[in-house]
């Protein structure tokens, strides 16, 4: 893991409270420059899950990376956090030409990430939902606003890997995928294995359905508007 990162100011830059980019129950972001936004607690926060959130490693969750502190590093002087900034839009906006095999890919790097931090840190992710992922046209994927984790969550007839499974599933599928009404029972299926019970994950859903478009189609699928318009002919 990695060790804490904090920075302890006398008087807090100028540009950290400039350009507000989004807001809370928690806190307040700012967009401090091209690369970092800040966020200012606006209530107590759990200090704990948030130092040990900043030491873990991902390509996809977006965790605290620096600590703001004001004038010493006392946690009654913490002030908020830094973290990388990242450019993308939701799944509700015009998406058109997002590389959808890509972005299945990046399902399936979220899912191996899952499974690390489900082994490794007992990580149960919380409070995915269509505002708290981004989307890059290239098929990436961001996963913002992760305070509400918890870890070191026991419960011996609680599977944690599969919670955070279903919580995924629960998002991408049908943001992607939208109803679960498929000609294919199998799909139709293991759609309902992921979302209702997390034993299946979404990036398998994902990539059958795309083979069933393109043996439709007799196309090659590359973005997400083919794959829309191929999903029709494989559903009721």
């Amino acid at each position: 893991m990695l060790e804490e990162k904090y920075i302890v100011y006398k008087k807090l830059p100028k540009n950290y409270r400039v350009k507000e980019v989004g807001s809370g129950v928690n806190g307040v972001c700012y967009q401090v420059d091209k690369k970092t936004i800040y966020k200012e607690f606006s209530t107590s926060p759990d200090l704990e899950t948030l130092r040990k959130l900043s030491k873990i490693k991902s390509n996809y969750f977006v965790f605290p990376s620096t600590f703001i502190y004001f004038n010493s590093k006392k946690d009654e002087n913490l002030l908020g956090y830094l973290m990388r900034y990242v450019n993308g839009f939701f799944i509700t906006e015009p998406i058109g030409s997002m590389n959808i095999v890509e972005c299945i890919n990046n399902v399936d790097g979220i899912e191996n990430e899952m499974k690390r931090f489900s082994i490794e840190h007992n990580l149960l992710v919380h409070d995915i939902h269509d505002k708290n992922m981004l989307f890059g046209e290239d098929g990436s994927i961001s996963i913002i606003d992760t305070d509400s984790y918890e870890f070191d969550y026991y419960n011996e007839s609680y599977d944690v890997y599969k919670h955070n499974i279903k919580e995924l599933a629960n998002t991408i599928l049908y943001m992607l995928l939208r109803e679960n009404d498929f000609k294919d029972d199998s799909i139709s299926n293991y759609y309902n294995q992921a979302i209702l019970y997390g034993r299946c994950k979404p990036s398998y859903v994902l990539y059958d359905a795309l083979a069933q478009v393109e043996r439709e189609t007799k196309e090659k699928i590359t973005t997400f508007d083919e794959f829309t318009q191929g999903l029709k002919l494989i559903k009721k």
